[in-house]
């Protein structure tokens, strides 16, 4: 049986590791800013807030199941 100190222990390790975790879909859009604040509005929580990445702005938020969702704008 885990204690609750060990239970906190291993949940801050996994938090850490799940950060680096690929995103598990990727959804591309016309207006990232736009969607980005819909769903914070809907609170989503993002790992990663819009940021121009090359020829694109990409942000990364977690789902209700842990996994995490990418969001693409590109720019042509």
């Amino acid at each position: 049986m885990t204690s609750k100190k060990g239970s906190a222990h291993q949940e801050k390790q996994m938090s850490g590791k799940l950060g680096c975790l690929p995103p598990v879909s990727v959804f591309s859009m016309d207006d990232i800013e736009v969607e980005v604040a819909k769903l914070e509005a809907a609170d989503a929580e993002f790992t990663r807030p819009p940021v121009k990445a090359g020829g694109a702005a990409i942000a990364v938020f977690g789902d209700t199941c842990g996994d995490f969702i990418q969001l693409i704008e590109r720019h042509v």
